[in-house]
């Protein structure tokens, strides 16, 4: 009986099951991805000549998306604990970065052919922990200018109450300060898939 042939993990379509973190278009993504995992699923079990590494990366990561638990609470700020978790996992993927890093130098000497083939994984990963990175920084930096401004609102409105303790005509009274708008909430699904995907790849390049 002969081998049957493997074919390697290349990133392509590991983008494919993001369209399920899009609220938008989550609920007719659902269905077509779980009839495309069902069909993945009899091809392995069926066996072939042909072991595709790739696609089972994708189902696998596909799968994770889908048992993901997507509930009502998820349109409320963060609680401290998962800001805690997700400082946590940010600090990790610096680390992986790091890791990453000295693996492309080491695979870079082994020569040019042997970096060429895996090249495309390394930039993938770079660029998606980079994203992974920078979307939470911005995220606090974000609520850190809207805290501030929440504060300065507390501080005016308290000023303005003073000011109109006194009786005073309806038109004499100043206008209430506008309190600040909050800003969008975390987007919870993208930052777990992306961190699928990125634990993927480090595997595959190990």
């Amino acid at each position: 009986m002969a081998e049957p042939s493997i074919l390697p993990v290349t990133g392509d379509h590991f983008e494919d099951f993001l369209v399920l973190t899009e609220a938008d278009s989550r609920e007719k993504a659902l269905p077509k991805a779980w009839r495309i995992l069902e069909q993945q699923t009899r091809s392995y079990i069926s066996g072939g000549s042909t072991v595709d590494l790739n696609r089972i990366y994708v189902d696998l990561a596909r799968l994770q998306m889908l048992a993901y638990p997507i509930v009502e609470d998820w349109k409320r700020p963060l609680s401290n604990k998962e800001w805690q978790q997700i400082e946590e996992q940010s600090k990790e993927l610096e680390q992986q970065m790091d890791r990453m890093r000295k693996l492309s130098v080491d695979v870079r000497k082994k020569g040019a052919e042997s970096f060429s083939q895996v090249a495309p994984l390394f930039n993938q990963l770079f660029e998606q922990n980079q994203e992974l990175r920078k979307n939470w920084n911005r995220f606090k930096q974000t609520w850190t200018v809207y805290k501030q401004q929440w504060k300065r609102f507390q501080e005016e409105q308290e000023e303005s109450q003073k000011k109109n303790k006194p009786k005073k005509t309806s038109s004499e009274e100043q206008e209430a300060p506008e309190p600040p708008k909050p800003p969008q909430m975390f987007q919870r699904e993208r930052w777990h898939a992306l961190r699928i995907t990125t634990g993927l790849l480090e595997v595959e390049l190990q």
